[in-house]
């Protein structure tokens, strides 16, 4: 075997692998670079021609190499499309309010209830336009001069429907009256404990009779009214607040019957079933006044089954609306 041809060949092999390293080093691919040619270099192919164990070793050689430059772009690539994984599940998708159009936006009422004058000066300042709580956006827009403001009531369509608001609040009652029918009409048995404990809970119902009546109040058309509910709503409050004030215990064995009557005026719909029919309501006036600028905020349950999330007017939930704006929105 003539070792000095040996000895030639493989300088040229370890230069092309660094030469191959530099390409690829870092990931980035570099200019190619020229193969460098020795003095030895056909005494190399020569002896490579002649010698079947050198072959064989060169060939292990190039099959290395190649295996180590297809890991390396393998490594290269897949770096890649994990860095853009990486950024797509680190970046936040911010969705700010729209100016020149309706914006939809999810609230807790509580939370908002404390900062409405913060959240109002940013919606304005963001929309060129208004703003409005659940229950004031009035479809349309206000044609009233300032004359007929005085002496004229809005006569226009709630977002949020009243008639649906009423049943709302009537089922709610009577679901919250139902927990405690058990106990109620065998009030006799009840040790001081349990007695304290449910006349303690009455008072909380109250709100929901009373709001029922309001909202009937606001039903602009007169056939649209629920009064034949709210007459049941109020016989079932009456016996609720006799409860609280452990007073006509006799009575207590009407509240099934009294829970019934209001029940009777639903057609078998549950209070959510009720609440999705008021998501529809409000999403028809929405899409009536898509063009109108301004915030108009509703509760996130809500916008939670919302049907569609974008479109000819915004609709952005809380969490959007509070990573956005929330340094700004302070307690009144």
């Amino acid at each position: 075997m003539n070792t000095g041809s040996v000895i030639d060949f493989m300088p040229q092999f370890w230069q092309s692998k660094r030469l191959l390293k530099m390409k690829f080093a870092n990931g980035r691919t570099q200019p190619a670079l020229e193969p460098q040619h020795s003095a030895g270099s056909s005494a190399a192919s020569a002896a490579l021609q002649q010698s079947p164990l050198l072959q064989q070793q060169a060939t292990q050689l190039m099959a290395i190499r190649q295996g180590k430059q297809q890991q390396l772009q393998r490594r290269h690539l897949g770096g890649i499309v994990s860095q853009r994984m990486n950024l797509s599940d680190n970046i936040t998708q911010l969705k700010r309010l729209s100016s020149g159009k309706l914006n939809v936006v999810g609230e807790n009422h509580p939370e908002s209830g404390r900062r409405r004058i913060s959240e109002e000066v940013v919606s304005k300042r963001e929309t060129d336009g208004g703003y409005w709580t659940e229950g004031e956006y009035r479809k349309g827009v206000d044609t009233r001069n300032l004359l007929s403001w005085i002496f004229t009531s809005d006569k226009r369509d709630r977002g949020d429907s009243s008639e649906l608001l009423v049943e709302m609040n009537a089922a709610t009652l009577a679901d919250l009256a139902d927990i405690w029918v058990n106990k109620a009409t065998n009030y006799g048995s009840l040790t001081i404990d349990q007695k304290s404990e449910m006349r303690g809970a009455m008072p909380a119902l109250y709100r929901f009779g009373n709001d029922a009546e309001v909202h009937n109040s606001r039903i602009q058309d007169d056939t649209k009214k629920k009064d034949n509910l709210v007459a049941d709503v109020k016989i079932l409050l009456t016996i609720v607040k006799a409860i609280a004030g452990g007073r006509d215990i006799t009575t207590y064995s009407n509240l099934p019957t009294a829970i019934s009557g209001v029940r009777g005026h639903l057609g078998g719909r549950s209070r959510a079933q009720i609440s999705t029919e008021r998501t529809s309501h409000m999403q028809t006036a929405a899409a009536f006044d898509a063009a109108k600028p301004g915030v108009w905020k509703v509760g996130q349950n809500h916008i939670d089954e919302w049907p569609v999330k974008s479109g000819p007017y915004e609709v952005l939930t809380r969490d959007e609306f509070n990573t956005e704006y929330g340094s700004e929105l302070t307690d009144d």
